[in-house]
C-alpha cells in the first residue's frame, strides 16, 4: 500500500511595519506597526510619545528622500521608509 501525504505550510504574513531613523545619526528610533490607515499627523503624535520629540519637530520622508510626507497624508500598507 502506498500512502501519500501533502503538507501545506501556511506562514503567517508579516505585519506591515515602518522603521523610524534619526536623520542626524542614522540610529533606529522606533518601529511603528499600526500606521496603516492613519494620517502622518497621527503617526507623529504616536512617535512623539515614544521618542520624546514633538510632532512639530518631526519630518517624515519617503525612502528615496524625494517627498516629504505631509500631515494630512494617509499611510497605506505599501513599503515606506521614513526618517
Amino acid at each position: 500500500e502506498i500512502v501519500s501525504s501533502r503538507f501545506s505550510w501556511a506562514w503567517p504574513q508579516p505585519e506591515p511595519m515602518c522603521s523610524v531613523y534619526s536623520a542626524v545619526s542614522g540610529e533606529a528610533l522606533a518601529v511603528v506597526d499600526d500606521y496603516e490607515g492613519k494620517t502622518a499627523k497621527e503617526v507623529k503624535r504616536s512617535l512623539a510619545a515614544q521618542v520624546g520629540v514633538s510632532r512639530f519637530r518631526q519630518r517624515l520622508w519617503t525612502e528615496d528622500w524625494f517627498h516629504e510626507i505631509q500631515d494630512d497624508e494617509v499611510f497605506t500598507s505599501d513599503l515606506v521608509k521614513v526618517q
